[in-house]
């Protein structure tokens, strides 16, 4: 047997697996039935737990806001009123109400999916579209990022038609990792990740299709450019899917307006005509430049667990 298929078959062994993925799914199918108010309440008092006893991810959080709150302020935007403390705890409430109404509103039917969820910069993802060349979406974890399976069907609605897909990083527990891979292609989302390789996603793209990037994750390579104003080894594949691919690239924003009311906003990421694409840190530090004005619409919509910078 090969290192991959015993590696493979390792992701299978022992039944405290299978039933992470019973319990897991029996949750997920759950949530996936339940009102938006349900889940946005549950999420709500889950994220008041973690803010309240996850004393170092409460450290880390503020840690993340107050470079990013030093960002703003020297790039002249609106700083919030609330305090440093708020802030935190509105990220963990926030956090936990987008991920468990994300579940939901991914198997909402489109003409509901309206109630919640409105459109900003429709013409920009129209004329990217009409290049018909595919294009790359770079977006941040933000807001409930789960609504974008669904995202192809709904904004066709609005007389702009295209093919989703979405980068990801597999489940560690197999069985559901091949559940949620299944439910998202069901729905009309091609997914790819690293076993994939470089070549499916890129013909993807050059077949018209549109892949979404969450390009905000932390790397341990990769070119290190200012992010925030900070020096940070950043992900290339943004540029590297655009260049060889020749697509424009879309950035979105994904954040809460009100109660149970959410925006996506759209705006076309510009590379100069002399940009060396070649060039790797030249198109992450584009690529970061787009996500520093998607988090800054909602700095508390943003998914600021990890130590960013």
């Amino acid at each position: 047997m090969s290192k991959v298929n015993q590696s493979e078959a390792k992701r299978f062994k022992g039944p405290k697996k299978w039933l992470e993925y019973l319990l897991a799914r029996a949750f997920v199918s759950l949530m996936q039935r339940t009102p938006v108010w349900v889940n946005d309440l549950v999420g709500h008092a889950m994220g008041w737990f973690c803010w309240k006893f996850l004393k170092r991810r409460r450290a880390t959080v503020r840690q993340n806001l107050e470079v990013v709150q030093e960002w703003m302020e020297a790039q002249g935007h609106a700083i919030s009123s609330l305090s440093m403390e708020r802030q935190v705890r509105e990220v963990f409430i926030r956090s936990g109400s987008n991920l468990f109404s994300g579940i939901r509103l991914a198997q909402l039917p489109r003409q509901k999916l309206e109630h919640y969820l409105q459109i900003e910069g429709l013409e920009a993802l129209r004329a990217t579209i009409a290049q018909d060349a595919g294009a790359i979406l770079v977006l941040a974890h933000m807001g409930p990022w789960e609504v974008l399976s669904n995202l192809a069907p709904f904004i066709a609605r609005k007389g702009v038609t295209f093919k989703f897909g979405a980068m990801y990083r597999p489940l560690n527990n197999t069985y559901l990792d091949r559940w949620y891979h299944k439910q998202r292609q069901a729905q009309g989302a091609a997914l790819y990740s690293r076993r994939d390789g470089f070549h499916k996603p890129v013909d993807f793209v050059r077949k018209g299709g549109m892949l979404a990037i969450l390009a905000d994750q932390k790397m341990r390579q990769g070119p290190s450019v200012s992010f925030m104003g900070r020096e940070v080894t950043t992900m290339p594949l943004p540029g590297l899917f655009m260049r060889r691919a020749k697509a424009p690239m879309l950035s979105a924003a994904l954040f809460k307006t009100g109660a149970r009311r959410w925006c996506i906003r759209f705006e076309i990421v510009d590379f100069k005509a002399d940009t060396d694409l070649s060039d790797r840190a030249v198109c992450a530090r584009r690529v970061n430049q787009a996500l520093e004005q998607v988090l800054a619409c909602s700095v508390v919509d943003g998914f600021w667990f990890q130590k960013r910078f």
